[in-house]
């Protein structure tokens, strides 16, 4: 009797996005997840209508894996910007990328945001809260070529949120338009 053996390759995708995950090297998925371990047991904000829960004095933490970044590419840096609606002034925090394509942040908050992140003239957008980490996966070379927000991951506590919110248009205020107000 004669055996036939049947194969099934299976693709695993992230049941959320339908992209395929990004495998990271093991010395940075250690790190990866010891970072977002570490940096709290806070829970993120479910009751936007609570004034005590939605302002807060904290940082929220940024940590983040550009997939295939390399330095002959001429940029060390990241940005962050981030503005304050009750002040009307902006500010920004300077992301350190290390040789191996990681970086990191922490932002003082007081209450939670989306803020813009910008890597070499390419940008996105992010929700974050204080006292939250934020991981950020960027598989760089699909990103940079055409900011294609699909090559992002987000991982910890807030992925949930960012990677709702991505399918949620935006549009940015118009502060010419608020001054004349």
């Amino acid at each position: 009797a004669a055996v036939t053996i049947k194969l099934c390759v299976v693709l695993v995708f992230s049941s959320v996005s339908g992209q395929r995950p990004v495998l990271l090297p093991k010395e940075v998925q250690e790190w990866f997840d010891t970072s977002l371990e570490n940096a709290g047991d806070r829970q993120p904000l479910y009751n936007y209508n609570d004034d005590t829960l939605f302002f807060s004095t904290d940082s929220a933490t940024v940590i983040g894996y550009l997939n295939g970044y390399k330095r002959s590419e001429g940029f060390r840096t990241g940005m962050i910007y981030i503005g304050n609606e009750f002040s009307r002034a902006d500010h920004s925090v300077v992301v350190k990328i290390y040789e191996d394509g990681r970086f990191e942040t922490r932002i003082p908050m007081w209450y939670p945001k989306v803020v813009e992140m910008v890597f070499n003239d390419h940008w996105f957008q992010c929700y974050i809260e204080p006292g939250q980490p934020l991981g950020i996966i960027i598989d760089w070379p699909i990103f940079r070529k055409n900011e294609n927000h699909d090559a992002i991951q987000f991982r910890g506590p807030l992925a949930g949120i960012n990677r709702d919110r991505k399918d949620i248009p935006l549009s940015k205020t118009d502060d010419d338009w608020l001054d004349k107000q």
